[in-house]
């Protein structure tokens, strides 16, 4: 038998099948931490180049620029290993491999003798763990596609008010040459601990697709054009897709586009729309903003034409 959909906020948020309430607040939690880690150690590399390893500002942006360009190489190169990797061997895997690398990173970050060139390879091995942890499509696997934009905006909002917080405590105390190491100390306890509770509480596996069970001649789905849907789903009704079965919403899911292309053909609702759109504006994925875009005005064009 197939395990029961999750539902969340009276319906507004469906969770996947063998998803549970733990695995979806582990989800969150992962959210919340990449504001909460990242932002506080990026602010504090002016002043560990200034402070801990006494560098003039023409020496920081010259450092800067090689740690950018090393950053960019890795990411550039590691980003589709890490990908195959991910549906290889399974999401856990991949962020265990990120956080490990974090954490280790933000420790040493203000510990070396020199700069050159012990910093340069820690910024780098440290841009090779944000790469691994932005890999996992937690989101596709976890949520159902009717209501991904819902919590996609909520994610948004989660690393949003992380990296406030700790921008906004960066700035309560001074920097100076004394309390950068503990920053940095705290920072990567805060780190290593969550990231312990968010392994502990995501879920294991490639997607959550390798759970259900393997079909066979007699459990094919027929196509998604021949599955009835006795549901009544009046077109003014933009939450409509909530009456969905979920046994017919299994089917169909399994016969259509996945992930994305699910929210766009779903794009009447307009939580779905704005989610994606604050989500890859976020992360300056102009490429995907333009495309939902326009598969969204595609969709509400031949609505209006049929």
């Amino acid at each position: 038998p197939q395990k029961k959909q999750i539902t969340l906020f009276n319906g507004q948020i469906l969770l996947n099948p063998s998803i549970s309430k733990i695995n979806f607040f582990c989800f969150l939690l992962f959210n919340i931490y990449i504001g909460l880690i990242s932002m506080p150690v990026d602010l504090l590399q002016a002043s560990t180049l200034g402070l801990i390893y006494k560098m003039n500002p023409d020496q920081q942006s010259n450092i800067t620029s090689i740690v950018q360009f090393a950053q960019l190489a890795i990411q550039l190169f590691s980003a589709a290993w890490l990908g195959y990797l991910c549906d290889k061997y399974g999401r856990k895997v991949i962020i265990l491999f990120g956080l490990i690398l974090l954490c280790v990173t933000i420790f040493l970050t203000p510990e070396f003798s020199t700069p050159y060139p012990y910093y340069i390879i820690n910024q780098s091995v440290q841009s090779l763990s944000s790469t691994a942890l932005s890999i996992p499509p937690l989101l596709a696997d976890y949520v159902d596609g009717h209501t991904q934009g819902k919590v996609s905006g909520i994610t948004s909002v989660l690393i949003y008010a992380g990296s406030l917080l700790m921008t906004y405590l960066n700035t309560v105390q001074k920097d100076t040459a004394a309390n950068i190491h503990k920053k940095f100390l705290l920072i990567g306890i805060l780190a290593s601990g969550l990231g312990l509770w968010i392994i502990l509480g995501i879920k294991g596996g490639t997607s959550y697709f390798k759970d259900a069970p393997p079909q066979n001649s007699s459990s094919i789905a027929p196509p998604s054009d021949e599955i009835k849907d006795t549901s009544v789903r009046p077109e003014s009704d933009s939450n409509s897709h909530i009456r969905v079965p979920i046994e017919a919403h299994s089917q169909i899911k399994a016969e259509t586009e996945p992930g994305l292309m699910a929210g766009v053909i779903e794009g009447k609702n307009p939580w779905i729309l704005t989610g994606y759109l604050v989500s890859f504006l976020m992360t300056s994925s102009l490429g995907l903003t333009s495309f939902i875009l326009v598969r969204y005005v595609i969709y509400l064009t031949q609505d209006e034409t049929q």
